[in-house]
């Protein structure tokens, strides 16, 4: 069994098609979930736990607090239209983090923990192996879910092209190691 005997394009985009999952009103967001990042104020490490699609004005006015007012994020000159993240600082073995906190971008930094990866970030691994699941899962049944049927539902939930082409070809991939193994068994 070979790659040539699954159908690569079977609803799985590819790099050279555009995507069409983001809202024409996306905040310009550097940061994801699970994301390792420095606050820059106080020099602790954070989680990212939440990068929404809002931006420091909109986060001020939906909490009623004026983000860029408060004295460390003013230390970064934050702007009214940049992104915000919430954070949770990392705590040591002895203390829980007790609350999670919401910065404008320009006060944190990411760590790059995810060169470990070639350049894959925490959070897309999570994805990817979701995704992997998914794909094998629709590759394993004969007739629903398909793998056209898994891939429109996670462009639906916002899941970008790339991860999906990896996922998909790791499940691939997989099956063929497996089929293969089987095979050498026999």
């Amino acid at each position: 069994m070979s790659l040539e005997d699954f159908d690569a394009d079977e609803g799985v985009p590819t790099d050279d098609e555009p995507s069409d999952n983001t809202p024409d009103d996306a905040v310009d967001q550097p940061y994801q979930k699970g994301d390792p990042v420095l606050d820059l104020t106080q020099a602790r490490p954070m989680i990212v736990v939440d990068a929404p699609n809002q931006t420091v004005d909109e986060w001020s006015e939906s909490n009623g607090y004026d983000l860029a007012d408060n004295y460390g994020n003013g230390k970064f000159d934050a702007q009214p239209d940049e992104a915000v993240v919430e954070c949770v600082f990392l705590s040591n073995v002895r203390n829980e983090p007790s609350k999670t906190y919401t910065f404008p971008v320009s006060r944190v930094v990411l760590i790059d923990a995810h060169h470990a990866d070639d350049g894959r970030r925490i959070g897309d691994r999570v994805v990817v192996d979701l995704l992997e699941s998914l794909f094998g899962a629709a590759l394993d049944y004969e007739h629903t879910p398909t793998v056209a049927d898994v891939s429109a539902l996670v462009a639906e939930a916002g899941v970008g092209d790339e991860l999906q082409s990896v996922a998909s070809e790791l499940a691939k991939a997989a099956r063929i190691e497996a089929a293969d193994s089987e095979a050498d068994d026999e």
